[in-house]
């Protein structure tokens, strides 16, 4: 890639130095999101509605995160799932 360059607000140019068949593959992984800075102004990093709270290797246990933008929509207790 020989850079990204803005063309206005919403769109893009992605400059190549090659072809890639797996760009459109790779720009959809979350890992390659653009992400605006003010997402992380509130300091949560966009957390989602739970946030784990424990781990013992086979599990999570997660709780809601008050600080989520729809709390209400969330079931308030914690749940557990299995770890990744």
């Amino acid at each position: 890639m020989d850079g990204i360059e803005k063309q206005d607000e919403y769109n893009l140019i992605v400059h190549l130095n090659a072809p890639d068949v797996d760009l459109l593959t790779k720009l959809t992984d979350p890992s390659f999101s653009i992400i605006s800075p003010a997402m992380f102004a509130g300091g949560d990093g966009g957390t989602g509605p739970y946030k784990v709270v424990a781990a013992n290797g086979d599990t999570l246990t997660l709780e809601p995160f008050a600080g989520y933008w729809d709390a209400a929509s969330i079931p308030s207790k914690a749940i557990e799932v299995p770890a990744p």
